[in-house]
């Protein structure tokens, strides 16, 4: 039952289309350049979703592969893997079964894709696939082309429209080959991530971080222009927040926008007393999503 005062809900906002696919079919505007959508401003339905829907349907396509870790109840992602199961097409998903909350809700979701022939896997061992990433492989004039999306939030229609997330769509065959070796990896096919353009954690994610972070550090001793600016759900890693206290008391200008609990301390004098270096900011209409780091 609501409250009876309009004047304080918010108004209802209508998600943008990206203007790359306006004038664009999805594939023609991928292959034209890296689009970033930026959700829940930029609509999650005519980009992301429309990206798996079309070549769910797109007699070119030749495999689809995904991850999914929460993906909700009523899911247009799985309807349109099953569908271009059904029409022959290679289908892969890496289900995570251990996605708080939605446990049973994923393994009916699995359940669903091995019965039209998709092939479904669990991830690695001991770990969580929290990686948000689909491949799609299609056969055009010139040979086969890799086109991907890299998100920072989930595969699910109603949380994109309540939580900031970042996705990237492109077909630049860097990021592709090491998003193909990420599927290898989590498909059993190899032992490790071979990867160059993109961080995976727990192997490549963290050292990456601290060797970035020991760059900021050595601009500044060195004279040159230095600053992090950091987005993420929460920071709790020993490693990273000493590495970031390092920084601050080199003068390195640190941003840090976090949307959970921070085990970092600013204004202890001698560690984290460097002018205005951590900040905690809020986010308008929409939950901040995930991380994004600039260097």
């Amino acid at each position: 039952m609501g409250l009876p005062f309009p004047e304080l809900r918010e108004t209802f906002w209508t998600p943008l289309v990206p203007p790359a696919f306006q004038d664009a079919g999805i594939f023609a505007a991928i292959q034209a350049g890296d689009v970033l959508v930026h959700h829940p401003y930029e609509s999650f339905d005519a980009s992301v979703e429309a990206f798996i829907h079309t070549a769910a349907d797109d007699p070119q396509t030749i495999s689809i592969k995904m991850t999914a870790y929460r993906i909700g109840d009523d899911t247009p992602f799985v309807k349109s893997l099953v569908r271009a199961a059904e029409q022959g097409k290679q289908i892969a998903c890496v289900m995570e079964i251990k996605a708080r909350f939605d446990e049973e809700r994923n393994l009916h979701w699995a359940a669903e894709l091995e019965r039209v022939g998709a092939h479904v896997t669990f991830g690695i061992k001991g770990l969580k696939t929290h990686a948000k990433t689909a491949l799609v492989v299609r056969k055009e004039a010139d040979g086969l082309r890799c086109y991907v999306h890299i998100g920072t939030g989930n595969y699910h229609v109603k949380i994109a429209r309540l939580y900031t997330d970042l996705g990237l769509l492109t077909s630049n065959p860097l990021i592709t080959r090491d998003v193909v070796n990420l599927f290898h990896y989590l498909t059993g096919r190899a032992n490790a991530p071979d990867c160059t353009t993109i961080l995976v954690a727990p192997t490549i994610m963290r050292p990456r971080y601290l060797e970035l972070i020991k760059r900021e550090i050595e601009h500044k001793l060195a004279g040159r222009p230095a600053r992090i600016v950091a987005k993420m759900n929460q920071l709790e890693d020993p490693a990273l927040i000493e590495a970031l206290c390092e920084a601050s008391r080199a003068g390195v200008s640190i941003d840090l926008i976090i949307r959970g609990f921070c085990c970092l301390r600013p204004g202890i004098p001698g560690q984290t007393e460097h002018p205005y270096p951590f900040h905690h900011w809020p986010l308008p209409r929409a939950l901040a999503n995930r991380l994004f780091c600039q260097w």
